[in-house]
Parts: structure tokens; C-alpha cells; sequence
């Protein structure tokens, strides 16, 4: 049964369906702020000073982490999150993740495993991505009426178009999107999706 809930937790995002469908009618919106191949790719001290990014927010799965793994995948990551726990603090650190701290981790349990093999906090949350701003601003205390610029403080990084790069057009943050790890284990609706994700990117980032 508890293999059931993961699956269908996973297939089924009414909202994530709902708010992919309104950019689709403006694909020129879902355009990240950089588009890299991998997060080894990025200049974190220009991230810093020059678009003055002071929060992260790192999707799991594809992203820091192979998919459905809950640890540090090679010595390659362990190096690239230090350097990012160097340069912004790592209290400013945070995974997000659509099954590790939702309503589908049992006592937490993927959350609390993920945090003691990384380092990094995970962002608990009700509803998936990209549905999850209340939850983003939280937990790095971000309260109040917040400006444009203490949104765009926050950055967010991952591979995919409809849920990571979303999720930070939502809360008109700072959006990056990294090829997937290793997409070799995607199911079959990811795959699918996929694929309309890749075409758009191609459009898009002309």
C-alpha cells in the first residue's frame, strides 16, 4: 500500500497540472535566469555579488541527488555543496524536495535521513511543488510584505521545467535549471513529460 501512496504521490499534482498549464499560454515566462548543464557549472561568487542572491533552494532528485537516493551521489557533489555552504551560509541552504518532507514521508523518515547525509535542511511541506511558497519564506524567516528584491534574493535550482523553474517564477525568485543527473530512471510520465520540457527549452532559450 505505502508503495501505492509513493507512486500516485508522485503521478498525481493537480495544482503543479493547474499552474503548468497557465505558463503554457505564456512559454516565454517559463525561461529560467541561467540554464547550465550541470551546478559545477555556476559561478557562485557572481551569484552572490552581482545578483545579489543570498538564499538556496536545491531540488533533489537529478539535481544534488540520484533519483529516489538519499544521499550525496560522488565526491564531485560533496565538493560543490561545500563551496555553496562556504560562499552563502549554510543556513541559507535548503532541499526541497516533492516526496522528503510532504505528507507522504512517514515520520519524516526520507527528510531526516536526507539532512544527516547532506547537511542541508529540508524544506517540510503540504502541498508539491511548485505550490510551496508559503513554505519557502518560512523557513528562511522571510516574513512580512516582501519586496521584489527579497524575492529575487532567493534562488532556485533544478532540472525541470514545470515543477523546479515554476516554483520560482511563483514567488518571482531567482531560477536556474541544470541538466537532470542521470534521467535514465525517469518512469514513464516523466520521460514523457520530459520531453515537452526539452522542446520548450529549445524555444526558449534562443
Amino acid at each position: 500500500m505505502k508503495t501505492n501512496n509513493y507512486f500516485f504521490s508522485e503521478i498525481i499534482n493537480i495544482q503543479g497540472v493547474l499552474k503548468t498549464l497557465k505558463y503554457l499560454t505564456k512559454i516565454k515566462a517559463l525561461k529560467p535566469d541561467i540554464k547550465v548543464n550541470h551546478i559545477k557549472d555556476l559561478d557562485l561568487k557572481k551569484l552572490k555579488i552581482e545578483n545579489n542572491i543570498k538564499y538556496i533552494v536545491f531540488d533533489k532528485d537529478n539535481t544534488i541527488a540520484l533519483h529516489k537516493k538519499n544521499e550525496i551521489p560522488n565526491e564531485e557533489i560533496k565538493i560543490i555543496l561545500k563551496n555553496f555552504s562556504n560562499i552563502f551560509g549554510e543556513e541559507n541552504l535548503a532541499i526541497l524536495s516533492n516526496t522528503a518532507g510532504s505528507a507522504n514521508d512517514k515520520n519524516f523518515a526520507d527528510l531526516n535521513l536526507i539532512e544527516k547525509n547532506f547537511g542541508i535542511k529540508v524544506i517540510k511541506h503540504k502541498y508539491k511543488k511548485p505550490s510551496v511558497e508559503f513554505e519557502i519564506f518560512n523557513h528562511f524567516k522571510l516574513e512580512g510584505e516582501l519586496s521584489d528584491v527579497d524575492k529575487r534574493s532567493i534562488c532556485c535550482i533544478g532540472d525541470r521545467l514545470f515543477t523546479d523553474v515554476i516554483m520560482g517564477k511563483e514567488i518571482n525568485s531567482f531560477t536556474i535549471l541544470v541538466n537532470p543527473l542521470d534521467d535514465s530512471t525517469d518512469n514513464f510520465l516523466v520521460k514523457a513529460i520530459r520531453k515537452i520540457e526539452n522542446y520548450i527549452i529549445n524555444k526558449i532559450m534562443i
